[in-house]
C-alpha cells in the first residue's frame, strides 16, 4: 500500500485480524541482592569499625528494600510513594549508588582486601526457591523415614 492509488482491494483486499493471540509469556529478570556477609569477622582487623558498620548498613539497606519492591515488580505498574516522596525502586537505586562505589572501593587493583571477602550477589527468587526446596526435601525425607523407605 503505500501509494496515493493503492486501494485495499489492490493489496488482496481487507485482511481479518486474529480475535485472540493465545498466550503470551514475558521474562521479567529477578532481583540480585547481596548474599549475607559478616563484614566485621572478614574485614574487621584492616578496616575502621566505622567503614564496616557503614558497609553492613548499605549492603541490609539494599536487602530490605529489594524486599520490598520485588513483589511490586511482578504486578501491574502501582506507583508507590516512600517517605521521600520518590518511588521505592528510585530508592533502591540511590541505595545501590551508595554501596556499589564503596564496594569497588575495597575491591580495587593492588588492595589486599581484594581476596578476604567475597561479594556474591544472588538472584531474590532463587533463593526463595532454594529455601522451599529444602523444607520440601525435609518434608519428604521425613516422610519416607515413617514410611520405611530411606
Amino acid at each position: 500500500m503505500g501509494c496515493i492509488a493503492s486501494t485495499p482491494k489492490d493489496a488482496g483486499g481487507n485482511r481479518r485480524r486474529p480475535a485472540s493471540i493465545g498466550e503470551l509469556s514475558v521474562y521479567v529478570p529477578g532481583f540480585r541482592i547481596p548474599k549475607p556477609v559478616d563484614f566485621s569477622q572478614a574485614l574487621g582487623d584492616q578496616l575502621s569499625k566505622n567503614l564496616v558498620e557503614r558497609l553492613s548498613a548499605l549492603r541490609t539497606r539494599i536487602v530490605v528494600m529489594a524486599g520490598q519492591e520485588a513483589p511490586t515488580v511482578t504486578r501491574t505498574r502501582r506507583r508507590s510513594a516512600t517517605q521521600h516522596g520518590g518511588s521505592t525502586l528510585a530508592d533502591l537505586h540511590q541505595a545501590l549508588e551508595d554501596y556499589l562505589p564503596v564496594l569497588l572501593g575495597l575491591v580495587k587493583d593492588g588492595s589486599q582486601l581484594q581476596h578476604n571477602i567475597q561479594f556474591v550477589w544472588v538472584n531474590q527468587e532463587d533463593e526463595a526457591e532454594d529455601h522451599f526446596c529444602r523444607r520440601r526435601q525435609c518434608q519428604m525425607h521425613g516422610m519416607r523415614k515413617q514410611a520405611g523407605i530411606g
